[in-house]
């Protein structure tokens, strides 16, 4: 009888171990796991770019675990892609306030933060935040950059020289002295913008003690001049852009041209072309511009000869063969005005771009005349000069 009620109670005892642990194993699955699966769920809708579904998965994820960091930073980068910039940043800026955050945690959120300040074009609010966190760590060159971003979207140049030469210490590669002259070259606009070309012209003269192959420089000093109605010394200083950098003279030839017509010395540009092609006799622009004075001078034979040469250098430039085709059509030669329309005809089923343009290497984006800035990605130093 004892031994029989001892078995019982022992049999008891068994099973309910077995459900306790049965009770705490399924337990188990359901509440941690679910949690990591929503987690892992929401990872690879945003892999997919099923943006929406991810942001529930995090949503869930973080009512369930509000220790992983992780889904409340990419749930906040969810509302801001959704345009919900108030509350991302609160996401954001609550996390950032947690003791327990590892170095790449804090980094990752506080870049965030910045991140929505941008996207609802809270610059100067953007502004303090990286300075805020720039005296906390000087060097961080992630931070620098979107400072400089900051005081470029807001042509703040007097602040952003500074911090441009911060960034060369770090990254003196990427941050170069062309690239340090471009800031300064943006400086010089603003002066030569608000009337004082006196100004503008010292700041110029700063881009090319910093880089003298600084085209751009040459070029805003002879306008700068030309602003205080001094012709002459513009002539001069564009005179010394095709002297010094031949290959990069033609975003002056224009504005050289026209100067030297308006002081009766418009025969002399001739020999300016003459000399820049003896450094670089290949410079189609320049064998161009010279094609186009003799036809002007009436110096036809001369200009065919120089045009035909730019075909040999760039058998498809599209400038050359439309301006033969005109000389040939006022010649009356139509011999060679069919065998080069044929070439014409060819070219422009190809769709072949004016050599004219200058292409920023960031965005794609055309413009006639070479600037400092690009207008539609604001990035410095793109068109290459």
């Amino acid at each position: 009888m004892d031994n029989t009620l001892l078995i019982i109670i022992l049999a008891g005892l068994a099973a309910l171990l077995i459900i306790v642990m049965m009770f705490f194993r399924r337990a188990k699955r359901r509440e941690p796991g679910s949690a990591r699966d929503e987690y892992i769920l929401g990872l690879k809708a945003q892999f997919d770019k099923r943006i929406d579904e991810a942001y529930e998965h995090f949503k869930k994820t973080v009512s369930l675990d509000t220790e992983n960091v992780d889904a409340y930073l990419r749930l906040g980068n969810i509302l801001r892609l959704k345009n919900s910039l108030d509350r991302a940043f609160q996401i954001h800026r609550e996390l950032s306030m947690r003791g327990n955050l590892t170095e790449i945690e804090r980094q990752e959120i506080n870049e965030a933060m910045v991140e929505d300040l941008f996207a609802a074009e809270k610059y100067d609010e953007a502004g303090k935040t990286l300075r805020g966190l720039l005296s906390g760590d000087s060097r961080n060159e992630v931070f620098l950059e979107k400072l400089l971003e900051v005081y470029t979207l807001t042509g703040d140049w007097v602040n952003a020289i500074p911090t441009v030469e911060r960034l060369a210490r770090i990254n003196p590669d990427k941050y170069d002295r062309r690239f340090q002259a471009m800031y300064k070259i943006l400086e010089g606009i603003k002066h030569a913008n608000s009337g004082d070309g006196h100004k503008a012209r010292l700041i110029y003269k700063e881009a090319l003690n910093l880089y003298n192959k600084c085209a751009l420089a040459y070029l805003y000093i002879g306008d700068a001049y030309v602003q205080d109605n001094r012709l002459n010394d513009a002539i001069d200083w564009w005179k010394k852009l095709c002297h010094d950098i031949p290959g990069k003279s033609h975003i002056c030839f224009e504005k050289l041209e026209s100067a030297l017509f308006e002081t009766g010395k418009f025969s002399d540009i001739a020999e300016i072309y003459l000399r820049i092609l003896e450094k670089d006799e290949k410079n189609i622009r320049a064998i161009r511009a010279l094609a186009r004075i003799q036809t002007k001078m009436g110096k036809k034979p001369e200009a065919i000869r120089n045009l035909k040469r730019t075909l040999e250098i760039k058998p498809n430039d599209y400038e050359s063969l439309t301006e033969l085709m005109e000389i040939y059509r006022e010649e009356e030669n139509l011999q060679e005005l069919a065998s080069i329309a044929e070439e014409y005809c060819i070219l422009r089923k190809k769709e072949i771009e004016p050599a004219e343009l200058y292409i920023c290497s960031e965005c794609g984006h055309a413009v006639p005349e070479p600037e400092p800035l690009c207008a539609k990605c604001h990035r410095v130093g793109t068109y290459g000069l």
